[in-house]
């Protein structure tokens, strides 16, 4: 019996990218391709995980595991990164404040907030600090491509 995946339609500013039901993500060649990602999650199950969505994507993964790194790397490199993916509660620094921090380091790519621990609340001191996106996991792969590819300089 083959299997034959359905193909259905990520659509963003006017521009379509194929997906199948198989991968769930944009094909290769799309805005994702080649980007510099830096991923910011202390777990190390979902830090794989998201990990792996974007490298599959095509774009090039920075993986840190506390806020505190995460400032450091682009207090460092500051013009390296073309997004930021910021997971909320981690150790030594929060999501939030290292938010904070790196917007008064000047950093003006998009920040994608992520957490586990969605409210109204949450959300508002996110885009207070400084983030372009909030997302609740758990995160589909669809959902986080979807979100850098929203945020991407065209």
């Amino acid at each position: 019996m083959k299997h034959v995946a359905k193909e259905n339609k990520i659509t963003i500013d006017h521009k379509s990218y194929a997906t199948t039901s198989e991968s769930d993500s944009p094909q290769i060649g799309t805005p994702v391709e080649s980007l510099q990602v830096l991923l910011t999650e202390d777990c190390p199950d979902q830090g794989r995980l998201y990990l792996g969505f974007l490298q599959m994507a095509g774009a090039e993964v920075t993986l840190e595991c506390c806020g505190r790194s995460a400032v450091d790397v682009v207090r460092k490199t500051p013009k390296f990164f073309d997004v930021i993916v910021m997971d909320f509660q981690m150790p030594e620094l929060d999501g939030i404040e290292s938010t904070r921090q790196l917007r008064e380091l000047g950093y003006g790519g998009p920040i994608i907030a992520m957490t586990a621990f969605g409210s109204e609340e949450l959300k508002q001191s996110w885009f207070q600090a400084g983030c372009n996106e909030y997302l609740e996991k758990p995160l589909k792969k669809s959902e986080l491509l979807v979100a850098v590819i929203h945020h991407m300089k065209v």
